[in-house]
């Protein structure tokens, strides 16, 4: 991420360049294909663009275009502050929270859009007067400038990934909440999404400080990032042609409260007692029991509500306060004693595990792995076993 420039040709310069031309087609894939249309999509391909332009930057083989040098400082677009906007921008659209940081991605995309200009200024004075921003500035001042800006998007880099794990986070807990079904599989791409850019930031900072105090850089350390950013540009490729939209997530984590009558009727914080939550948990049992209800994959907590007419936050709260558990772990318990159930049976060998899972209302393989794994502590196969 260190502008500099490395002229190698070997098999590494190609596997470069073809992550590049990788990018790039996915970069257009995204853009316009009617299939990958989607908001997120295309924040996704701006991100990659972003990250691209900057490979160009350091990679490309060639010194000036005509007497325009093209390795001073602005010389290319610097595209870094783009990185981390545009990770936490798309991010932030697969989770539904754009909102809530509108002003920050506004005031972070007029930097950056600002930081990019001085290219555009640069090439302008280059062509009516012959002369680069670097003639208008000393030595040190242009490097300071240029400095700044690297550190900036750094630093930016680190809290838009921190931001990024709790936002993640508190969607997860949305989720078990509200879901009975551990649609929290769907989240597990956006979590590799994440982390796999960690080593690059890592590095990226290394080389920041190796810079600050030994006022040079490092191309072996470069080369070592690029080659984590190239394998998230071929991770994100693949992905790509398995999903309509990259991660998606098809899970609604909005307070369906006001909604629902009897949610906005008894929406209060007040403690419940233990006559209520008897009476409560004896509801909820009979509409498992009886009427397994557990049976339904996509059951919420908010469909609960209705069906037997209690309200959610009271749901929730009965569920926690008798068992310690989240409204989708409790959920699960009834499916896992199913999924034993069926396991023993003599008349259900013809079946698969997975079948069993489907029988039990679990929705997915991992997802009944998971909360078998969870609740009892083995896996559904060693159970059977």
């Amino acid at each position: 991420m260190i502008a500099g420039k490395i002229y190698e040709i070997s098999m590494v310069s190609f596997i470069v360049w073809a992550a590049i031309f990788q990018g790039l087609f996915l970069c257009v894939l995204y853009l316009t294909s009617k299939k990958h249309n989607s908001l997120s999509n295309k924040i996704l391909a701006f991100f990659l663009l972003s990250l691209l332009v900057e490979a160009i930057n350091i990679f490309i083989p060639i010194d000036q275009i005509g007497d325009y040098n093209l390795t001073e400082y602005f010389g290319m677009p610097e595209t870094k502050l783009f990185f981390p906007l545009l990770f936490f921008h798309y991010v932030l659209i697969k989770l539904g929270r754009v909102k809530v940081y509108k002003i920050y991605l506004r005031i972070g995309y007029i930097a950056a859009f600002a930081v990019m200009g001085l290219t555009l200024i640069n090439i302008g004075l280059f062509i009516f007067s012959g002369k680069s921003l670097s003639f208008f500035f000393s030595k040190n001042t242009f490097e300071a400038i240029f400095m700044t800006q690297q550190v900036l998007a750094f630093l930016l880099s680190v809290v838009v990934f921190v931001f990024s794990i709790f936002e993640l986070k508190d969607y997860q807990k949305k989720v078990q909440a509200q879901h009975s079904d551990l649609a929290l599989s769907n989240i597990k791409w956006l979590w590799q999404f994440i982390f796999l850019m960690a080593p690059a930031a890592f590095l990226w900072g290394l080389e920041l400080l190796r810079i600050a105090f030994s006022n040079v850089g490092d191309h072996t350390i470069v080369y070592i990032t690029w080659g984590f950013l190239f394998v998230f540009i071929y991770f994100v490729s693949y992905k790509a042609f398995v999903n309509k939209d990259l991660f998606e997530i098809d899970v609604d984590v909005s307070n369906a409260e006001k909604d629902n009558p009897i949610e906005t009727k008894n929406n209060d914080q007040t403690q419940l007692d233990s006559k209520d939550i008897n009476k409560t948990l004896a509801t909820l049992e009979h509409s498992m029991e009886d009427e397994r209800l557990f049976l339904k994959s996509d059951l919420t907590i908010h469909e609960l509500a209705k069906t037997v007419e209690i309200p959610a936050r009271k749901i929730s709260q009965s569920i926690n306060r008798k068992h310690a558990l989240n409204f989708s772990e409790w959920v699960n318990s009834y499916r896992v004693a199913e999924a034993k159930k069926q396991l023993l049976e003599f008349s259900k060998n013809n079946l698969t595990i997975e079948g069993i899972g489907y029988d039990s209302g679990f929705n997915s393989r991992s997802a009944m792995y998971l909360a078998f794994k969870k609740l009892t502590g083995r896996s559904p196969g060693d159970f059977k076993r």
